[in-house]
């Protein structure tokens, strides 16, 4: 009968690693472990095998955390430079709107004033004087002299030049009012 001996697991993976191999050519020996010796030497390398792995693991999983750390320092810092942008985007915007809005105040301010009607010659002197006919009234008054509230009656248009508006005037040079219409002399 065979007797059962307690063995290590390094020591049995062993012994099962050469029976896989062929090392026990078919035929399976009951083997007794001595106490010291190989025993020892093969349960503290394997010892020492587990620690490296446990080691090596460590090792891989501080480097991984270690990457992972600076992935994130990495997308923070592009996240910092993204908000700076869009913070420089916005200060952009509000300095082109305050701009626009101050050319608009600009350009509300200038007030387009209407081009002013032609005026009239200025009114004569309160003496009014008569002329012998309307050439030599061309000299002083271009456009002739009128009444006030006349109006040309020509048909062909209005006169080139404005006349003075003044009734003494027009009543001392009624005469050279051929049209009756209120302006002497009118050209």
């Amino acid at each position: 009968m065979l007797k059962l001996t307690p063995v290590s697991s390094a020591l049995a993976a062993l012994m099962i690693a050469s029976v896989l191999s062929g090392c026990g050519g078919g035929n399976v020996e009951a083997v007794s472990a001595p106490v010291g010796g190989a025993a020892q030497t093969a349960t503290a390398s394997a010892a020492a095998e587990t620690a490296k792995a446990a080691e090596d693991a460590a090792a891989a999983k501080a480097a991984k955390a270690a990457e992972a750390e600076a992935a994130k320092v990495a997308a923070d810092a592009t996240a910092a430079k993204v908000a700076a942008a869009a913070d420089a985007a916005a200060a952009a915007k509000a300095k082109a709107a305050a701009a626009a809005k101050i050319k608009a105040a600009a350009a509300a301010a200038v007030v387009v004033q209407p081009a002013a009607a032609p005026k009239p010659a200025p009114a004569p002197a309160p003496s009014a004087k008569k002329y012998a006919n309307c050439t030599a009234m061309h000299v002083d008054y271009k456009g002739g002299v009128a009444r006030l509230g006349a109006v040309d009656q020509r048909a062909s248009g209005h006169a080139q030049y404005a006349p003075v508006y003044s009734t003494l005037l027009y009543e001392a040079n009624s005469g050279s009012d051929r049209d009756k219409d209120g302006i002497a002399c009118e050209a």
